[in-house]
């Protein structure tokens, strides 16, 4: 069923604007995801990092970085269920991403039209 959705709506999505997405979802919604599994999100993170006018996101993104590159070094195994958080926090971060973020150049803005 998903699948006949998927491909009567084909043609009608714009993977360039809607694959970041599919991708943060899909790893969201895993029945199993290692971390090395989760490479899959950095398009959707890099147009996030690209859409948001945020600082504050950046760099909670940043430091979520840092913490998921410190466990190893603190002895946390990579399989260990300490790496849960990461991905709700991917969806999280890239929603909170694009509602803050401004139109891709792709998305003309409504200019106004004075007359004079």
């Amino acid at each position: 069923m998903g699948a006949g959705l998927l491909l009567a709506q084909a043609p009608r999505v714009d993977w360039l604007k809607q694959g970041g997405m599919l991708m943060v979802v899909s790893i969201f919604l895993a029945p199993y995801c290692f971390l090395y599994d989760q490479a899959l999100v950095i398009p959707g993170l890099l147009q996030g990092v690209y859409r948001t006018r945020s600082k504050s996101l950046l760099v909670i993104l940043a430091l979520a970085n840092i913490a998921i590159e410190a466990e190893p070094a603190a002895g946390v195994v990579i399989h260990s269920a300490l790496y849960l958080w990461t991905a709700p926090f991917w969806l999280v971060w890239y929603v909170l991403a694009m509602l803050t973020g401004k139109k891709s150049a792709a998305e003309p803005e409504q200019v106004a039209v004075v007359r004079v």
